[in-house]
């Protein structure tokens, strides 16, 4: 790990003070193997892969919590444990779908017609939902890299201060860099209306 030479230091950081955990966090953000991951199972359960990033940081956001409340007890390394939350986190969501599947099969015919205007109205808006995170998968993927990181602390719901000081820049910068960003986003998004 860059900052990090061992798990026992990124696990001491993940359970220390804030700007501890906002370090290891940060560390593990950077890797590109950990979100790799999440990648190797999502193609190996056949899920879409616009689910990435959700998983990723549903996953980041268990391990943290397991971490500090010493459910990890270190009987594996942290990327395996993390790669198990992400698979556990994946089966649900398969589980969920074949539960939906068995509650169709299992209904009367006129509840399937009812159920299936609801289906295809939620289908739709399920659609509609992928088209518009693809859209801006996209539109983010084409920010530099500056802009992927303050969006990114943004959407985890960081304070400007706290972004700044895992960042180690001024909290003005961070703000103008936020406001830049999302005018480039609002931008992309004007061009390309979904």
């Amino acid at each position: 790990m860059e900052q990090f030479q061992d798990d026992d230091e990124l696990i001491r950081a993940l359970s220390g003070n804030r700007k501890q955990m906002n370090q290891a966090l940060s560390c593990i953000l950077k890797q590109s193997n950990w979100r790799n991951v999440v990648s190797i199972n999502i193609n190996k359960y056949k899920m879409h892969s616009s689910i990435r990033d959700e998983v990723f940081y549903e996953g980041l956001t268990v391990l943290t919590l397991n971490v500090r409340k010493n459910r990890f007890k270190g009987e594996s390394q942290l990327k395996s444990y993390f790669e198990g939350i992400c698979k556990n986190i994946l089966r649900n969501r398969l589980k969920k779908k074949t539960s939906d599947a068995k509650i169709l099969v299992t209904m009367a015919p006129e509840n399937i017609i009812q159920n299936e205007t609801i289906n295809q109205q939620e289908k739709e808006e399920s659609d509609r939902q992928i088209a518009i995170k693809q859209t801006l998968n996209i539109m983010i993927d084409k920010l530099d890299e500056k802009c992927k990181k303050v969006l990114a602390y943004l959407l985890l719901d960081y304070s400007t201060r706290e972004i700044a000081e895992c960042l180690k820049m001024k909290r003005q910068s961070i703000k103008n860099r936020s406001m830049k960003c999302r005018t480039k986003l609002r931008n992309m998004a004007k061009d390309n209306p979904s």
